[in-house]
């Protein structure tokens, strides 16, 4: 078949592979949607940000089906981590411009820069409290703690400048963890 200047463009239907049988995905015989052009579609709207989801929208598949496609295919399965590392890589790329260009005015991208570029230093786990939630709960259980005692030494205590003492030294030290002086965070 030849394609000259004036011949039509091939119909991806009819083409034929080299040994002769019908293009088509041999599970479903129908053509498959995630041919080279198919693949492409997907490696550019993932290298715009967009997710796998939307690529498999656009294209006319399933995620399921672009993840076997990668699976299967060694190439396709590298375009696509390529495709996602120039995502991240322009966005980190966007956050750096921004946060040198106008640090102050830009002070949040500085921010998450540093956040994505050094993770270990400026990044809390998910699985982590902030600290003042962490110094509320542990004021709260000092107090229980120092309430349960305040029974028992009034249940048991007898001694009636005794159970004063107790109390004025449980005081002192439920004011003490109150007023505690917070620390500097370490870097």
């Amino acid at each position: 078949m030849s394609l000259g200047p004036n011949s039509p463009e091939p119909n991806p239907s009819e083409a034929t592979a080299t040994d002769g049988k019908s293009a088509t995905n041999s599970t479903n015989h129908k053509p498959s949607k995630l041919d080279a052009a198919g693949q492409a579609t997907v490696c550019k709207v993932l290298a715009v940000g967009g997710t796998l989801e939307m690529a498999a929208r656009v294209v006319g598949c399933t995620e399921r089906a672009i993840r076997y496609a990668a699976a299967r295919d060694p190439d396709f399965h590298q375009r696509l981590l390529a495709a996602k590392e120039q995502t991240a890589f322009r966005s980190l790329e966007t956050l750096r411009r921004a946060a040198v260009d106008d640090p102050a005015k830009n002070w949040r991208a500085a921010y998450y820069h540093a956040r994505m570029v050094y993770p270990e230093r400026y990044h809390r786990p998910a699985n982590t409290l902030p600290v003042k939630q962490v110094r509320k709960l542990v004021d709260h259980a000092v107090g229980q703690v120092v309430r349960q005692t305040l029974k028992v030494i009034d249940t048991n205590i007898t001694d009636p400048e005794t159970h004063h003492r107790i109390g004025q030294n449980l005081e002192k030290l439920l004011t003490r963890t109150a007023t505690r002086p917070s620390r500097k965070p370490r870097h």
